[in-house]
């Protein structure tokens, strides 16, 4: 069995996935296997990643989009390896990033997921900022990115636990997404894309795994979206916004359990008083959202009942 599967999942990727392969490859880890699966991508993506010859690559060309989530499910699904490293084709990882994050993993077997050090711009960069070190959860159930904009000569970072890990490069313990997958589905196929990382860090932290966060695994990942800009949202597709309003809810009704509901309701519930008439009043395509959590709360509470009987964290 191999010992590391990379995946990367690209949909209209031209702009940045042979400087992301490059930097797979370039690796001083080599024992892995790499999964380029594309999303039906409409610009000429498959055509650059096939220009990239190196046998540990495998290419998967999908008929429809099925998002962040479908992508990466299917390699989970098709593949066997002790541990599996999800890189966004928008991420250049320095040449030890692997090689550090596999020595952090290993240091204990109950760590399920272990991140990194995501810079806007090499480090080397007088004005480099922060890009992420790792998830934070708040009272709102609102996941916030640790150290977010922060100057990296002022930060203050160290070898940490945190609660959950980016998206856009965790790297994954098989044995805790064989634990917390439901129903053959580490990541929710409902959510698409958006929060599905949140929704799996909550999951994994409810089960009794810990994500670590070590500084020494650095790449780079110029995140284009800030969360919480509302003059960035209203130039957004309409679609990502529905799936940001529906999985957040989605998000709410599987994880949290009526005790931390009841502890931080004056955080959760006035905030989703707030999008709701937001979107009433000035969104009304991301009506879509409720239509949507309606149409499948039957699926969504069944979830809710498998991760409620397993977990192991009474409050978080």
């Amino acid at each position: 069995m191999t010992k590391l599967v990379i995946s990367i999942v690209t949909w209209n990727s031209s702009n940045s996935i042979k400087e992301c392969v490059e930097s797979v490859l370039r690796q001083g880890f080599k024992e892995y296997s790499l999964f380029i699966v594309d999303n039906a991508s409409m610009d000429n993506t498959l055509s650059i990643v096939s220009t990239i010859k190196d046998e540990r690559i495998q290419i998967i060309s999908l008929k429809e989009n099925t998002g962040f989530c479908g992508g990466h499910n299917y390699v989970l699904n098709h593949s066997q390896s002790d541990f599996v490293l999800l890189v966004n084709p928008d991420i250049i990882l320095s040449p030890n990033y692997v090689e550090l994050a596999l020595q952090t993993m290993q240091n204990n077997n109950k760590i399920g997921t272990v991140c990194g050090l995501l810079l806007q711009s090499p480090k080397e960069d007088p004005q480099c900022t922060i890009d992420s070190a790792g998830l934070n959860i708040m009272p709102s159930r609102i996941m916030s990115l640790n150290h977010h904009g922060e100057k990296l000569f002022e930060a203050k970072l160290k070898t940490e636990e945190v609660f959950g890990a980016d998206g856009a490069l965790p790297l994954y313990r098989r044995e805790m997404i064989n634990n917390v997958s439901i129903n053959g589905q580490f990541f929710d196929n409902m959510f698409f894309a958006h929060k599905e990382d949140w929704d799996v860090s909550w999951r994994s932290a409810i089960y009794g795994w810990k994500t670590i966060f070590n500084p020494m695994c650095v790449a780079i990942h110029p995140r284009v979206f800030k969360p919480g800009n509302l003059k960035l949202r209203k130039n957004m597709p309409k679609q990502i916004k529905i799936d940001a309003v529906k999985n957040q809810l989605i998000l709410l009704a599987k994880n949290e359990s009526a005790k931390e509901f009841f502890t931080h309701f004056l955080k959760i519930v006035p905030r989703q008083i707030i999008i709701f008439f937001y979107i009433l009043f000035f969104e009304n395509s991301s009506l879509k959202a409720y239509s949507f959590f309606f149409k499948n709360r039957k699926q969504i509470f069944i979830s809710r009942k498998i991760i409620q009987q397993n977990r192991k964290v009474s409050t978080i």
